[in-house]
């Protein structure tokens, strides 16, 4: 399995989005549209649309310092999404790096 890990900004907190099992060059594109699809409707605040990017059983992991926050299914994690996002009037995404990990 992969998690990918992605830094906002904004936030500097650090999610961890559970995506597959294999590494190849054409699975790396995959990765960036994926990221780059959920972070354009973070940016238009579409939390509905970025839930359709998830599994039922999906779990995000954010850290802010060394609080670690757990956010398990769909709803969870949209409440959540939405809810930080109405913090701001404008959102906006930089996606340079990328760093993705093989866990076991």
């Amino acid at each position: 399995m992969f998690a990918l890990m992605t830094t906002t900004w904004a936030s500097a907190q650090t999610e961890r989005l559970r995506v597959g099992e294999r590494s190849s060059g054409i699975d790396q594109l995959a990765l960036k549209k994926l990221v780059d699809t959920f972070s354009n409707l973070a940016d238009v605040k579409d939390v509905k649309s970025q839930m359709d990017l998830f599994t039922d059983d999906a779990e995000v992991h954010s850290k802010a310092g060394e609080h670690v926050s757990v956010m398990k299914g769909k709803e969870q994690i949209g409440k959540a999404f939405a809810d930080y996002l109405a913090l701001f009037d404008v959102v906006y995404h930089l996606n340079g790096q990328k760093n993705i990990v093989a866990e076991a």
